[in-house]
């Protein structure tokens, strides 16, 4: 499944922090993130890396290889068959210190040749991603066999 960045509402692009972290690079491993916190929004892969509230997961990173990317940066967070779908989360506290909304959407960083964040770019929330693509394989599979 790839993320979807095109044509996000409104809500999303206005509360889409910039999270400008360092990308981890190493010697034959896949360049990485790995952040758990920002600015107060909780940071993970989507994935079964998140056990009992504990994140031990890195967001990886490619090279730009879909259509829309750019072949000489790299994307971190975006769903591949190299890496997993990012995603940040943070609820609210309004002003009379009640809790508000909690905001859950997906997002991509990306990073120069170099390793330099250029920007990120926030998605819908991976919980309707994840439910849209097991709509979409169990079709197939009814397809397959019906």
């Amino acid at each position: 499944m790839v993320l979807i960045l095109s044509g996000c509402d409104s809500f999303i692009q206005s509360n889409c922090p910039q999270i400008n972290v360092s990308m981890t690079q190493q010697q034959g491993v896949l360049p990485s993130m790995n952040i758990k916190e920002f600015d107060g929004w909780t940071i993970a892969p989507y994935d079964s890396n998140t056990v009992l509230g504990f994140n031990f997961g890195r967001i990886y990173c490619h090279k730009g290889n879909r259509e829309g990317q750019n072949t000489n940066y790299w994307y971190c967070g975006d769903q591949s068959s190299q890496t997993t779908m990012a995603f940040m989360q943070k609820t609210l506290v309004n002003s009379d210190r009640t809790i508000g909304k909690t905001i859950k959407q997906s997002f991509v960083n990306v990073y120069d040749n170099d390793g330099h964040f250029i920007k990120t770019v926030c998605g819908e929330d991976p919980d309707k991603i994840a439910e849209r693509e097991f709509k979409q394989q169990m079709n197939e599979i009814e397809n397959m066999f019906g």
